[in-house]
């Protein structure tokens, strides 16, 4: 996935690599940092190794739980809801079956 996205957006890495210029966050289930880790192999297979992921304490971090936190996001959730009475947002309600906002 690292991979294609570098592909699909050649230019968003244009300086030099610098770890605190590319935070890497991932929750406190290991999985998911194995997962940031894993994008970054691909994404920035040179930088990869000097890159830290951060992992959250809590659960309820604001920056993982986009799905509650971002304005755009939860306007269109609730657009959405409205209109299709909820069928179009996955199992759990937070995953997003289309990404035009």
């Amino acid at each position: 996935m690292g991979a294609r996205f570098a592909k699909r957006f050649p230019g968003l890495v244009t300086s030099w690599f610098y770890s605190a210029n590319y935070p890497a966050v991932c929750t406190y289930v290991p999985r998911t940092c194995e997962t940031a880790n894993a994008f970054f192999r691909g994404f920035m297979p040179s930088a990869a190794p000097f890159i830290d992921v951060i992992s959250e304490d809590s659960p309820l971090s604001p920056t993982l739980r986009f799905y509650e936190e971002c304005p755009p996001y939860t306007a269109q959730k609730a657009a959405t809801d409205a209109w299709t009475g909820g069928a179009g947002w996955g199992k759990k309600g937070n995953a997003v079956d289309r990404h035009d906002f």
